[in-house]
């Protein structure tokens, strides 16, 4: 369900005007965005003078041996493999020796455990070249000290490239890495019955094309023995992601600078126990939980998003912040949630059986009140909802915006198709809203919907005979300012714009509703609209 809108007259918006000295100084520390040449500055080594391995038949020279179904690998050097091996590669070398491993049409299968083993060695360089294959047929059967549990499992950092193609299908793990994971390039298609790609310390994307369909989740780094370790980069890459758990995590931080995203996810789309920067990119995440989902902070400063979500869009247990994006959220439990949400420019639509926008003190690992756990706060100093720009369309089930502390408006476009019963309203706050600059509009059931408790403009909250009708502002002239076109029915309506000016008049039409009205303060009507001059705190707590 979208909503209809049309603005007939642009009214010009300023940036932040001064703060209300009622509202706390909001104090969001700018995430640390690491530099792209500093993450991916990993030189892929292209192959130069291979030794050449046909792994149908037994061969061995000065730093291999291939014999009963296994390669064995001991010093430094370059081998470009080929044909089909039904058993294991195994590196064992020195620890500054560097191997490197080139994939040429190769098929290799084993039984019950690796196909690749990188036991010891300083760094191993995976190139593909044209189709391969690895597998593991059953449950993986320990042969050593080491847990191998993935078709592909290195104990050692591990960069894959070349232009080739890499399928992996396994009884657990596709890939498993204990140190440093790094993709420079290539193609893979992955199918796993539990977590397709883990790393115990970074994984880092500068480009590639992942089709991953996994009975866990897509791609991990999580280092379970120490607490926020883990962290996932990625420059730019197609992923294509169905995993019944989470589609991308990380113990630690994510950065996601650009690169395509579709995942149809179990629990979370993207998550991180840390921080999460996205900087640009397309997602089109569909996920029975959060669809993107931080215990730290979330910053976005781009890209464009799609969402569908049976619990929130976007989720921090700290703070949010949106600095541009498109993001279109088309269903959700609730849209935007996290204790202090700023948002400084981008284009938002939300669709939420629940708040459009939640500002709640508290957390727990699924969310504050979404349908995974929590429930409901009380009023809270620390809860700040801050709109200094952008455009926000929000239809809501639940109170369109909601802190249980402030909010705060400084410009912007806001529309809010507010709920169609009494139990909720568009706008709601424990403890003060006020408006500076910028258009707000919403309509609501009456009964729990309420002004803004300050204001530098003008501020009307209006209840109507209920109607489904268009929404539409005139001035003395007769000028239509604001016409609105609510997907729901309404009974209630605010409505704030630099254009409403103490000491004129003003229409508003609503169906057979028909309301002339002469500002005489910048708050007209206060809590549960009740209709002609008023203001003061109209806020609950909940």
């Amino acid at each position: 369900m979208r909503l209809i809108l049309l603005l007939l007259i642009l009214l010009t918006l300023t940036g932040c005007q001064n703060k209300n000295n009622d509202n706390p100084e909001v104090n969001i520390p700018t995430l640390e965005i690491k530099d792209t040449n500093d993450i991916f500055n990993e030189e892929f080594l292209k192959a130069e003078n291979p030794t050449y391995i046909n792994l149908n038949a037994n061969s061995n020279g000065s730093n291999f041996e291939l014999k009963d179904n296994q390669l064995l690998i001991g010093e430094s050097g370059t081998f470009e493999l080929t044909k089909t091996l039904n058993g294991i590669i195994m590196i064992d070398a020195d620890k500054d020796d560097i191997i490197h491993l080139i994939l040429n049409n190769a098929t290799i299968i084993n039984e019950s455990s690796a196909a690749i083993y990188i036991k010891k060695a300083n760094k191993v360089y995976i190139e593909l070249k044209n189709e391969n294959y690895l597998e593991t047929k059953n449950d993986f059967i320990a042969f050593d000290e080491n847990n191998i549990d993935g078709v592909i499992f290195s104990k050692k950092p591990v960069v894959f490239g070349g232009e080739g193609k890499l399928t992996i299908t396994s009884s657990s793990h596709a890939i498993v890495v204990k140190d440093c994971l790094y993709f420079d390039d290539g193609n893979y298609n992955l199918t796993t019955k539990t977590t397709a790609i883990t790393s115990n310390e970074v994984i880092k994307i500068k480009n590639g094309n992942f089709n991953i369909n996994s009975n866990g989740n897509g791609m991990q780094a999580i280092d379970n023995s120490q607490v926020n370790v883990g962290d996932i980069y990625v420059q730019s890459a197609i992923f294509n992601i169905t995993s019944t758990k989470d589609g991308i995590e990380a113990g630690g931080n994510i950065q996601l600078n650009d690169g395509t995203f579709e995942m149809l996810t179990g629990l979370k789309g993207i998550k991180a126990t840390n921080n999460i920067a996205i900087m640009g990119g397309e997602y089109q995440i569909d996920s029975d939980d959060d669809a993107i989902h931080s215990n730290g902070n979330i910053e976005i400063n781009g890209g464009t998003f799609e969402i569908i979500t049976k619990d929130d869009g976007i989720h921090t247990d700290k703070n949010l912040v949106i600095n541009c994006g498109t993001i279109n959220i088309q269903n959700s439990y609730e849209g935007l949630e996290g204790i202090n949400i700023v948002i400084n420019d981008g284009e938002i639509e939300i669709i939420s059986s629940d708040d459009g926008i939640n500002a709640a003190g508290g957390n727990d690992q699924s969310g504050f009140g979404g349908p995974f756990g929590g429930g409901m706060m009380d009023a809270d100093s620390n809860a700040i909802i801050q709109i200094n720009g952008g455009y926000i369309l929000i239809n809501a089930n639940g109170d369109g915006i909601d802190s249980n502390g402030y909010i705060e408006i400084n410009g912007g476009e806001i529309f809010i198709d507010g709920p169609a019963n009494g139990g909720n309203g568009s706008l709601d706050y424990g403890i003060a809203a006020t408006i500076n600059n910028g258009i707000f509009v919403a309509t609501c059931v009456q009964g729990m919907n309420t002004n803004f408790s300050q204001a530098k403009q003008g501020s009307i909250l209006l209840n109507v005979t209920s109607t489904n009708s268009n929404l539409i502002l005139t001035d003395s002239s007769n000028v239509e300012l604001i016409t609105f076109t609510p997907a729901k029915i309404y009974s209630s309506i605010i409505i704030s714009a630099p254009s409403l000016e103490i000491g004129k008049s003003y229409t508003i039409n609503a169906g057979s509703n028909v309301k002339t009205i002469t500002l005489t303060n910048y708050i007209y009507g206060s809590s549960n609209g009740m209709g002609g001059p008023g203001g003061g705190p109209g806020g609950r707590p909940r």
